[in-house]
């Protein structure tokens, strides 16, 4: 019996056989076959079982299946592979929930949290069955990253002191309180090539990525952030606490260097300034009208944008989206018309969203959406606005109104 096996013309001549599709393997052909047929193939790794003595009818060649040898993984897979451990180091108003969220994410575990106030830390501790450290460091030994939600003071210090340590760090916004600290603070996460992420959550809210997808070259933007008084984040102003995820937003959407501002602002129930209004041109001839409170008797989250062709509203509690198109007629006669443009926004929780990115840009070693430029960049405006508010209240003899940085 005679077996063909059909070899490229290339694979022939490397192993030094006749050139031919077909070779017969019987009788002296098999020696040929086992002596450059089966070691050519077992030198690559595809050993091929020899033909039996020409005597008896060679069963037909059958490759066996190649070993898989194991790649090394590269640091970064390795990453992306294991459990992401982390800590939060403050858990107050609104560290509590980052440590709400990480409890439940896929592929993290929530390894403890730290306050100052040891009957809150253990309190929110024992709401998720995790440790609680009085030491921040302590906590820092054990984890690969940290949210921190400690008062904006202490922002850098501590975030450098965890980012030296090799930490992923997300911070509260705002990043500082000072632009030079948010340049010790970027610095630190880029000598150690670690993560540095600010809590501008607002970027994750499924409504306003639907709406900034929309916006086309924005002509001008109503903006309003209402918030009924709670006694937190009262070591900074109404600006610095809420006007700033709009700023940010501004800076995400509007290309465009600020050329001027106007601002003004008043403390009602606090010694800093509770409400404040500002009108900011960009050098794009776009403007925007923000208004912030944090003495309101209503919760108001609401973006409005006329933009090139369009207009686009954002109710950023219910994320709704309503956007209008300018249809125009062929028929030169016909006026324009105005029409709906449906948006889809599946619902998400902006903090759940935010939490995840920053741990998937751990797992792919990726910057993230909001990282350290992003978030003083939204602080550079976020003090011009205030050092037009100080002005504006000393031309108006109102000096003593306003908390004037020193």
């Amino acid at each position: 019996m005679e077996v063909m096996l059909a070899l490229g013309p290339s694979v022939c001549e490397r192993i030094d056989i006749p050139k031919s599709r077909n070779i017969p393997l019987a009788g002296k052909d098999a020696d040929l076959y086992n002596e450059r047929v089966c070691s050519f193939f077992a030198q690559r790794g595809f050993p091929v079982t020899p033909l039996p003595d020409a005597a008896s009818p060679p069963a037909a060649p059958r490759l066996a299946r190649p070993r898989r040898l194991a790649r090394k993984l590269t640091a970064r897979e390795l990453v992306s592979k294991r459990m992401v451990t982390v800590g939060v180091i403050g858990v107050g108003a609104l560290g509590q929930h980052h440590a709400r969220l990480y409890a439940g994410l896929p592929g993290v575990r929530l390894v403890g949290v730290c306050d100052l106030r040891r009957e809150v830390g253990q309190a929110v501790a024992d709401r998720y069955g995790v440790a609680y450290f009085a030491d921040w460091q302590d906590l820092a030994a054990q984890v690969m990253a940290v949210s921190v939600a400690v008062p904006t003071c202490d922002h850098c210090a501590l975030s450098v002191a965890l980012l030296a340590q090799g930490k992923h760090v997300l911070v509260e916004k705002p990043i500082a309180v000072t632009l030079e600290e948010a340049d010790e603070m970027i610095a630190a996460a880029g000598q150690a090539g670690v993560i540095l992420q600010v809590g501008h959550l607002e970027r994750f809210n499924p409504a306003l990525q639907a709406a900034q997808a929309l916006v086309r070259q924005p002509r001008f933007f109503e903006i309003d952030r209402l918030s009924v008084f709670t006694p937190r984040s009262l070591d900074i102003d109404v600006v610095a606490d809420v006007m700033i995820h709009d700023l940010d937003l501004l800076r995400w959407m509007v290309d465009a260097p600020v050329d001027t501002i106007h601002a003004v602002g008043v403390p009602a129930l606090t010694e800093k300034i509770d409400i404040a209004s500002a009108r900011i041109e960009f050098a794009n001839g776009c403007v925007a009208n923000v208004t912030a409170s944090r003495v309101s008797l209503d919760k108001v989250r609401k973006l409005r944008c006329f933009h090139a062709g369009g207009y686009v509203s954002v109710d950023c509690l219910t994320q709704q989206v309503t956007a209008l198109e300018v249809a125009r007629s062929h028929v030169a006669s016909a006026p324009p018309a105005i029409v709906p443009r449906a948006v889809t926004v599946t619902p998400d929780e902006p903090l759940r969203a935010e939490l995840e990115h920053f741990i998937t840009c751990i797992r792919q070693g990726r910057q993230p959406l909001v990282d350290g430029r992003a978030g003083q960049a939204a602080l550079e405006l976020a003090l011009q606005v205030r050092a037009e508010i100080t002005a504006h209240a000393r031309r108006a003899g109102l000096g003593h109104w306003v908390d004037v940085p020193t």
